[in-house]
């Protein structure tokens, strides 16, 4: 299902909204279909994407486009009708279920979508467009245009793999594009190999995650903080080009690595002694409940008088409590009133509270630090708040720091997607749609081993 950009959003709605309020029946003003056309134009056709345009004859009318595969459209036997019907039912049931706007798949004026990753290579389809009357009904004659996606040569590659501790890497015999990951043996046990390549693709493109997954030559990953010693992985490896073009190759191992992640946990940190910040400035995002856990969720920001040097930290405090004063301890399993999360990565590898950073005016990253244990307070008297800290990476470098002074406090803004996900997996992905603070937003440490960087 497209989604269109802001602009596209904000005037789909300003017109939903006018033509409601001013246009009787049609699009067009009057009893019978409007007479708009389309003019749809396909272009770098890909095997699994094109660039669509659609142009209307009418700059002011609301109209509706979206791509079909032939067979599916051909399943109506050219009963047009029925076939924009079914299209516009479809939309209206995907937004309901979604949560998404209906207006933002609306389109008025010229209009432009890229199918990115969403088509199947070798395929014949049609784009499709038809105008909307101000209840969203069709209202014009069907404009087709059609186009086939590119077919997929089979790649001859083949892969060899390699376990040093948890970094793992994989050879290929050529460049040619191909996909790997890693996971628990019994994940993948008693599922074919078709079956395994199809859900491995199916998820990383749901998450929207698929292109960090794809790549080019010889590739290492370091997977040491997420296995346990003593227990069996399996990596999985094939050509991909929109859809898999080898057979799937497998690779298994017991990790014999420390649970520590990392054995010597310097992949989660590139300082060399303890630091002792000068805290010149704290701000923090109340977001409430919104782990939906029965505690409140907070994020603070403490910076030297530069911005670059900071630390960001996630926790929690009673949900009858709108300030953040108390006393935190960093842990993995934060969510209690007075716990605080250590560090992590998500998914792409971007840092997530709590962490110590330091970067040059420019935003090149000089230091960084995952907290992996310690604490810290915030006390408040009058007007002003007083911060310890006492924090830890991985190896026991120290970052400790205290400040005086006023604490910005603000509503933070929560991501629909952080709704019920009490559990902990899930918390993992819904921590990176907190707000970012501006100065480090979505902030990636691409020098620390272990951070898969693109």
């Amino acid at each position: 299902m497209k989604l269109k950009n802001l602009v596209a959003v904000f005037l789909s709605a300003f017109t939903l909204l006018m033509v409601a309020c001013d246009r009787p029946g049609n699009g067009n003003g009057g009893d019978g279909p409007s007479k708009i056309t389309f003019r749809i134009f396909v272009e770098n056709i890909t095997t699994a994407g094109a660039d669509v345009t659609v142009v209307p004859s009418d700059e002011t009318a609301l109209y509706y486009f979206d791509k079909v595969t032939k067979a599916e459209y051909e399943s109506y036997k050219g009963d047009n009708a029925a076939f924009m019907k079914a299209m516009i039912d479809n939309l209206r049931e995907f937004c309901k279920e979604s949560g998404n706007s209906l207006a933002s798949s609306i389109s008025v004026g010229d209009d432009f979508h890229s199918y990115n990753g969403d088509l199947v290579p070798g395929t014949d389809y049609y784009i499709f467009a038809f105008a909307l009357d101000s209840k969203l009904n069709p209202n014009s004659n069907l404009t087709l245009e059609a186009f086939t996606t590119e077919s997929v040569q089979a790649s001859n590659n083949t892969f060899q793999v390699s376990v040093n501790g948890g970094e793992i890497t994989v050879t290929p015999s050529n460049n040619d594009p191909y996909f790997w990951d890693m996971m628990p043996t019994e994940e993948c046990q008693g599922v074919s190999d078709s079956d395994l390549m199809n859900e491995l693709v199916s998820y990383y493109q749901q998450m929207g995650y698929l292109d960090y997954y794809i790549v080019n030559g010889v590739d290492t990953f370091d997977y040491s903080q997420y296995m346990t010693p003593g227990n069996s992985y399996t990596v999985c490896v094939f050509g991909f080009n929109g859809v898999p073009t080898t057979a799937l190759t497998k690779y298994t191992f017991t990790y014999t690595g420390s649970s520590s992640g990392g054995g010597s946990g310097s992949e989660t940190t590139t300082l060399t002694g303890d630091v002792n910040m000068t805290i010149a400035s704290a701000e923090a995002y109340y977001y409430g409940d919104c782990y939906d856990i029965g505690t409140n969720n907070w994020e603070m920001g403490l910076f030297d008088s530069t911005g670059n040097e900071f630390v960001i930290a996630e926790f929690f405090t009673v949900l009858s409590q709108s300030t953040p004063e108390g006393n935190y301890t960093i842990t993995a399993n934060a969510g209690d009133a007075g716990t605080a999360y250590s560090s992590d990565l998500d998914q792409e590898g971007y840092i997530l509270p709590t962490y110590y950073g330091k970067q040059t005016s420019t935003g090149d990253i000089v230091d960084m630090a995952m907290i992996a244990a310690g604490s810290f307070s915030i006390a408040k008297s009058g007007a002003n708040y007083t911060v310890a800290l006492n924090l830890e990476d991985a190896v026991g470098h120290k970052v400790t720091g205290n400040y005086t002074g006023a604490i910005k406090v603000a509503m933070g803004e929560v991501a629909s997607a952080q709704a019920s996900v009490g559990s902990r997996a899930n918390r993992i992905a819904a921590r990176s749609a907190l707000r970012r603070f501006s100065s480090v937003a979505s902030l990636r440490p691409v020098m620390v081993k272990g951070v898969r960087a693109e």
